[in-house]
């Protein structure tokens, strides 16, 4: 009898050798990465339309829609700005950057900022203009667009076109009640009483009115 055995198992060594050497000389493909897709949804019924692709980066409730954290939001009316709304912005990220592409807002509001970046928030915040924006606060000494101090972190505000261009209009104003002392708020900056600062603008059409004995933008 014909031992087979060695023969066999020297073809099946023989196998593995050459899988194992074609194996180290193949190339490693990487995992595939899906980025996640940017959300539309409208918040306040006819308030806001936000698009991000940041997971419960903002929220709504009391009609004021809140951005918590980091990364980048597009935000507009959804029935366009004809008519302002008394709905808010506010910003409460504590870290990183947050952009907010401004891409058409009429906000008016009685009873706080129309667009506040929060005390509590430590956040780098870019606004980015584009079409016609209007943040008008017209009672309790607040800014149109406020932003207290803080050293550590900044307010600019630029055109979607980019640096040095003047596409995308902002007007932000804090309302004037002569000398009865209320609304003194900046247009951009601290509100009545406060001082803001590390705020600059790089693009886009900026006109700013501040409140009774108030600044136009606050500590550029």
């Amino acid at each position: 009898m014909i031992n087979t055995k060695p023969k066999l198992k020297g073809k099946i060594l023989s196998l593995l050798t050459a899988f194992a050497m074609l194996a180290a000389v193949l190339p490693v493909l990487p995992a595939e990465v899906t980025a996640l897709a940017a959300t539309t949804e409208n918040y306040g019924g006819s308030a806001f339309t936000v698009t991000t692709d940041v997971t419960d980066g903002c929220s709504y409730a009391d009609s004021l829609l809140t951005i918590s954290s980091a990364g980048e939001y597009t935000i507009s009316q959804t029935d366009g700005t004809d008519e302002a709304t008394s709905d808010t912005i506010a910003i409460t990220a504590t870290n990183g950057d947050v952009t907010i592409n401004l891409a058409g807002v009429n906000i008016l509001s009685s009873s706080t900022s129309p667009f506040l970046i929060d005390s509590s928030s430590t956040a780098n915040v870019k606004v980015v203009l584009s079409n016609t924006n209007t943040l008008t606060a017209t009672g309790g000494d607040y800014a149109g667009l406020q932003k207290g101090t803080g050293e550590n972190y900044s307010l600019t505000i630029t055109s979607a076109s980019g640096e040095g261009s003047t596409d995308g209009t902002i007007t932000a104003s804090s309302g004037y009640s002569g000398d009865t002392g209320n609304s003194g708020g900046a247009g951009i900056g601290g509100g009545s009483g406060s001082e803001g600062s590390n705020i600059k603008i790089t693009g886009g059409t900026v006109t700013a009115a501040g409140g009774y004995g108030a600044g136009t933008v606050a500590a550029c």
